[in-house]
């Protein structure tokens, strides 16, 4: 009997060792569990680093968010055994972009505020708490952003944000006139329509130097729609690879708010500033893009509805030739949309 009772406890030791042992090794589970793709049922049991705030001690504006953000991760990731980028910090906390947003001429326009330099607003006031995401907050917006892909209908006019195959944003944008012209930064004749194709984000300028193709002439200001003149917003810009080929189309803001819904660029696409700067959160390097042009689509009542056919490719697949938006040069930190 008492051989068997001390049995019965040498086993219910070993029992005990065994599991203290197997849940001590916490990343080797991990790995285990996301080499067999079982991430999201597992990631609730995971243990949480306790999420945290940080208190700005001066105002930031939005002409230093670039570098600002840029030291304040380096800063903030030094102190954190997982990490966090700009895309997490922003998703986590969403007045970042609301903020943002709010430096758009058009908006500020709307309030009775005429800005001329929408760098000079303020993003951060002095006092502000920025919230630290815990890492289980942080590996489900990694996911989220994985998820994400951007597509965009040329005859509609349309960028549309899908995330688990689910619309969650959508922007009107322009696009490239239906025409070809002669750009003297390219020194020859080019097809302005914009391409089509499937590929991704392979590159963000957040430093764009702003040239006119047309003349090759850099530019600092512009005229808006209601003719005042005022300096450049500094939106990043995203760069397009379609079919496996850079061709410097790229996706950024207009600051003429009247040309959104028109064909009216040098072949790039554009957005409002406040759409771009949403954008901008939703697309880091490596998201998947689609460039289409399809003539029919569904309304939001589910009918089918038709869009006029700008490029005049009717229902067939454009060839080369015709997406094609010319072979652009494109240079690493230069902008060449034209001025509007």
């Amino acid at each position: 009997m008492k051989f068997k009772i001390r049995f019965i406890l040498l086993l219910m030791v070993s029992i005990c060792k065994g599991f203290l042992f197997f849940n001590s090794d916490e990343d080797s589970i991990k790995e285990e569990i996301f080499r067999h793709g079982t991430i999201s049922t597992y990631q609730d049991s995971l243990p949480a680093k306790e999420a945290y705030f940080v208190e700005i001690d001066k105002n930031i504006y939005i002409k230093d968010y670039h570098k600002w953000v840029e030291n304040f991760l380096i800063e903030v990731n030094g102190k954190l055994d997982y990490s966090i980028d700009e895309y997490i910090l922003a998703k986590a906390n969403p007045g970042f972009v609301d903020s943002l947003k709010k430096s758009d001429y058009y908006y500020l326009k709307e309030k009775g505020i005429i800005s001329y330099d929408p760098k000079e607003g303020l993003f951060l006031g002095k006092g502000t708490k920025v919230f630290i995401p815990d890492s289980m907050m942080v590996f489900s917006i990694k996911q989220d952003i994985l998820q994400t892909r951007l597509d965009i209908n040329i005859p509609e006019f349309l960028c549309r944000v899908y995330q688990y195959k689910k619309v969650i944003d959508s922007f009107y944008i322009r696009i490239g006139k239906n025409e070809q012209k002669y750009l003297a930064m390219a020194g020859k004749v080019m097809n302005l329509k914009t391409r089509t194709g499937e590929g991704k984000i392979v590159r963000i300028n957040k430093e764009p130097q702003f040239i006119n193709p047309v003349d090759n002439k850099k530019y600092t200001g512009t005229k808006r729609d209601d003719g005042i003149v005022t300096q450049l917003p500094n939106i990043p810009w995203l760069e397009t690879e379609l079919d496996g080929v850079k061709y410097g189309q790229m996706i950024h803001p207009t600051t003429n708010k009247s040309t959104i819904g028109k064909a009216a660029s040098n072949g790039c696409i554009g957005l409002r500033e406040s759409d771009m700067w949403a954008l901008y959160f939703y697309a880091p390097v490596n998201t998947p893009v689609r460039i289409r042009y399809d003539l029919k689509g569904i309304d939001s009542l589910g009918n089918t509805i038709y869009f006029k056919d700008i490029y005049s490719w009717k229902w067939r697949k454009p060839n080369k030739k015709e997406s094609a938006g010319g072979e652009s040069v494109l240079f690493n930190h230069l902008c060449y949309c034209g001025k509007d």
